[in-house]
């Protein structure tokens, strides 16, 4: 049988239109196919040399496993329980060390603390535990004259027996004012 050429042309950028000889593919060889390499079973594929020792951590390794798999089905639920336990307790712990503690909490070691302080520059009430508030809003006391020389985080310590209060600051271990307390009976 007779082949003839199949003429392909291209067009290049010059305008030059020169037509491209290309033979036809035959059946027997492919052009665009690679020859592969010739392949090997996986029975004559070289075994890697082991190590004594790590072949019996291997097996033994496999033995527990298969030990696992035979045990009963409650066993494998109670150990899914205790594994479980244990992560959502480690969890929890995580979780409650990264909450912040409430700054409006105050425990009574913080309140004999700050009375300690504030006693060892004034006279203070013995018969009864102060009211502790912090300041931590100048706005909101902008209007009373009890506050007009209080800053952020001071502290009011507030004895409603004795009607006094004490307006104490912190971070210059000053008592800023010291006054009566005003109850508005409207």
């Amino acid at each position: 049988m007779n082949e003839d050429p199949l003429i392909i042309s291209l067009r290049k950028p010059a305008n030059t239109h020169k037509p491209v000889n290309v033979a036809k593919p035959s059946a027997t060889s492919s052009p665009l196919r690679m020859p592969r390499p010739a392949e090997r079973p996986l029975t004559e594929m070289p075994q890697r040399a082991e190590h004594p020792a790590s072949v019996q951590r291997v097996q033994k390794r496999n033995a527990n496993l298969a030990a696992l798999k035979n045990l009963p089905g409650f066993v494998k639920i109670i150990i899914a329980c205790v594994v479980l336990a244990i992560i959502a307790g480690s969890l929890a712990t995580f979780i409650s060390n990264q909450t912040p503690a409430d700054p409006s909490h105050v425990t009574q070691a913080d309140v004999d603390n700050l009375v300690a302080r504030v006693g060892a520059l004034i006279l203070l009430p013995q018969d009864e535990t102060p009211t502790i508030a912090t300041v931590t809003d100048l706005n909101a006391l902008s209007g009373q004259a009890f506050f007009a020389h209080a800053s952020i985080g001071d502290k009011v310590l507030m004895y409603p027996k004795a009607q006094r209060a004490i307006l104490y600051s912190p971070t210059q271990n000053k008592v800023i004012t010291d006054g009566p307390i005003v109850v508005d009976k409207k």
